[in-house]
């Protein structure tokens, strides 16, 4: 099978990428910079440079693909993102396998927040221009632990835009992809959406409990507002950028927290897969910080 995977210059994507290419899959990967990619090639994929805000070499990407796994960043602005997928999915009509992710929660009806909404319009648009994609909804990321906070738990702290007594089911982009290069290789699931997450359902002071029993040193979580988490971020991202960020957040701890925990019943019956516990999880990571790093 040749799959085409956006976002290999990314977390997400590059996870998917390196698992088909591991399984024995043909790839190429979509980016709108050769450079930032030029690595793939040494690892058997091959490189289409396309640019999805104006739809430029996206038919030619495309092109002689059995399957495609669509991601759109969520490091550009709330309607950027639904512009996107719009050209990425008109170019994918004719794929016979696309698998979308949709990299975060997604409403079930707009709430009149501007970053969820633009979720739902995302997923709408999949139905409404590849009804037979098989679409992906995750909860929050373990990433988000091990990146962008790795100084904070370098000094014991999580601090995090998410209520210490909300139960989150977070997922592994390592899992995420698993989910996702099964789905690629299920055509009889062509149209079906699930939602995806890890095993474990923690608060946070059970998450704080897993890191400090795993790292041997006291890990305090510490619940922050979205407001907050947005202040810090703005300090590495664009305000426009930060501010989409931290409603998400908004949403997902308030209206949207039950989609932070969902039900994985038929999700694991359709695509079974060996997730990755949380414990797994924190001791794989490189939780030291190098001279200079930040």
């Amino acid at each position: 099978m040749k799959v085409l995977v956006y976002g290999a210059t990314g977390v997400q994507g590059s996870e998917v990428a390196k698992q088909l290419l591991e399984a024995g899959d043909s790839v190429r990967v979509i980016t709108r910079d050769a450079t930032r990619a030029a690595h793939w090639t040494s690892s058997g994929a091959e490189i289409a440079v396309a640019n999805l805000d104006t739809g430029e070499g996206l038919a030619e990407a495309h092109g002689g693909v059995d399957a495609v796994f669509i991601q759109i960043s969520a490091s550009i602005l709330p309607h950027q993102i639904v512009h996107h997928a719009r050209n990425a999915l008109r170019a994918a009509q004719d794929t016979s396998q696309v698998v979308v992710t949709t990299s975060s929660v997604v409403p079930s009806e707009k709430v009149g927040i501007a970053a969820p909404d633009v979720r739902y319009d995302f997923a709408n648009l999949v139905h409404e221009i590849v009804p037979n994609a098989i679409l992906l909804v995750p909860t929050l990321f373990l990433e988000n632990f091990s990146q962008a906070l790795l100084p904070a738990i370098a000094q014991g702290m999580i601090p995090y835009p998410v209520p210490d007594d909300l139960p989150v089911s977070y997922i592994s982009v390592e899992d995420q992809a698993k989910f996702a290069v099964a789905a690629l290789k299920r055509p009889e699931l062509r149209g079906n959406t699930y939602r995806i997450a890890g095993p474990d359902t923690l608060t946070g002071k059970q998450l704080s409990d897993k890191f400090t029993a795993i790292l041997g040193r006291d890990i305090q979580y510490i619940a922050i507002t979205p407001a907050a988490f947005r202040g810090e971020l703005a300090k590495f991202v664009p305000d426009d950028i930060a501010e989409a960020v931290a409603q998400m957040y908004a949403y997902e701890t308030q209206q949207g927290g039950h989609l932070l925990s969902p039900s994985l019943d038929q999700t694991l019956k359709d695509l079974p897969i060996n997730q990755t516990t949380i414990e797994d999880w924190i001791r794989a990571q490189n939780w030291t910080i190098q001279q200079g790093e930040y």
